[in-house]
């Protein structure tokens, strides 16, 4: 006997639901139920429409010879769409095949609210990524012990370590290793779970390399305009006591026969006198602003004697060793005095810095700092080398980039328990 006259099969409907739920979209619920369907309902088509009811009656209406069983497909009073049965019979669909097919709609229902939600989830799930991914600073999603969970593309860039790769790792032992020459704020918000009980935490790490970089040198060009401003009022306070006290040692020194006991110590004090006098001179040149210095030849010792006096008051009070190897010969160099000034008292700075760190760790331990200058086929370097502990080459900001602006090369090598060097090239002088 025909199904349209003693109904379908229950089995028939049993699959009919099961394909529903195994589903995994509209076009493959009606693909999936045409499938168990076509033969036992002698179907044509079927489709779930999402039109409004007036729009649907008048889409449906132009169709002919074709009969139709449709039911409102909806959840807990909301309406999700309707689905419509079709075949080409002049034979009505009969009232146990109609209520076959609303028993396989009540399932539909569910399954197209399944689908609206997790379609819904998706997009949600897609625009969380897209806003985490769109972050440009380092980002990630831990647990209590700050094991990685999520990440997003800016750590990735950052760590140099695959996604992938970084789930259930620590994040600041990932991110350390490839950020060395880095420097990061980091800011941490709490998550709670779903049951309140588990907890995560939301990491932000936010790049301030350049504008720690920025701050240096903005105060290391406070700390020149500052020592230019003291020796301006050097100039006037000391100049004109120190010439006096120079003419008046010459004067004695020019009445005191060759052979007099006090004449060897009147000497000595007047070298004493033409040294505070150099270092006073020395001081002087860096009251020059920035924009009235322009490219000059001198003779690069005087740049690295000028920078070693100033470096001497230093390193005598805390006794440690300045030595300086110089050319006998003179070096012709053009550019900026007080730019290469600066840059070397900086250099040297660092190294008084390193050297006063290992005598205040280790007492007794003996400070040295030595200073070189070499010069072969056309080039010059400069070396600066000390035994202090290790100083970073982010501490050389300002050096770096005077050296530059020189068409010169600074490189900086550093080794535990031994100390620093740093070497400044410039080739084809």
């Amino acid at each position: 006997m025909r199904a349209s006259q003693t109904g379908p099969n229950p089995e028939i409907v049993q699959n009919a639901i099961i394909a529903v739920h195994e589903a995994e979209s509209i076009a493959d619920i009606e693909r999936r139920l045409l499938s168990e369907l076509r033969k036992p309902f002698q179907l044509q088509w079927i489709r779930v429409f999402f039109h409004t009811p007036q729009m649907l009656d008048a889409q449906l209406g132009r169709l002919q010879n074709v009969q139709l069983f449709q039911r409102e497909l909806a959840v807990s009073s909301r309406r999700l769409g309707t689905a419509v049965f079709a075949r080409n019979s002049r034979q009505k669909f009969s009232k146990r095949e109609q209520d076959a097919l609303s028993q396989i709609c009540k399932t539909l229902s569910f399954a197209l609210d399944r689908l609206s939600k997790l379609d819904q989830s998706e997009n949600l799930k897609l625009q969380w990524e897209t806003t985490f991914n769109a972050i440009a600073e380092p980002l990630c999603l831990t647990d209590e012990n700050f094991n990685i969970i999520r990440t997003n593309k800016a750590f990735v860039l950052a760590s140099q370590i695959k996604a992938s790769r970084a789930v259930g790792k620590n994040c600041f032992q990932v991110i350390n290793p490839a950020a060395a020459t880095r420097q990061y704020e980091i800011a941490t918000q709490p998550i709670l779970g779903y049951d309140e009980k588990q907890k995560f935490l939301l990491i932000l790490f936010r790049d301030v390399t350049d504008q720690k970089k920025m701050e240096k040198r903005i105060l290391a060009s406070a700390k020149m305009a500052e020592l230019g401003t003291i020796g301006s009022s050097i100039a006037h306070d000391i100049n004109n006591p120190l010439g006096g006290m120079l003419s008046f040692l010459q004067l004695i020194k020019m009445d005191l026969p060759e052979d007099h006991p006090m004449r060897d110590d009147i000497i000595e004090m007047e070298n004493a006198g033409k040294r505070c006098k150099a270092i006073v001179e020395n001081l002087l040149r860096f009251s020059r602003q920035q924009n009235e210095q322009t490219h000059e030849t001198f003779d690069l010792r005087e740049v690295i004697r000028q920078a070693v006096q100033i470096m001497e008051l230093q390193t005598r009070s805390l006794g440690i060793e300045l030595t300086v190897e110089q050319s006998e010969r003179e070096i012709p160099f053009s550019g900026q005095f007080n730019l290469l000034s600066q840059a070397l008292s900086e250099i040297m700075q660092n190294a008084y810095a390193a050297v006063a760190e290992l005598l205040r760790q280790s007492p007794g331990s003996r400070g040295q700092i030595h200073v070189a200058v070499q010069t072969e086929n056309n080039a010059i370097e400069i070396s600066i080398r000390d035994n202090g502990c290790l100083a970073g080459p982010n501490d050389l900001t300002l050096a770096h980039q005077i050296v530059d602006q020189h068409k010169g090369k600074l490189e900086i090598s550093s080794r535990p328990n031994v100390g620093t060097m740093v070497k400044i090239t410039f080739q084809n002088v």
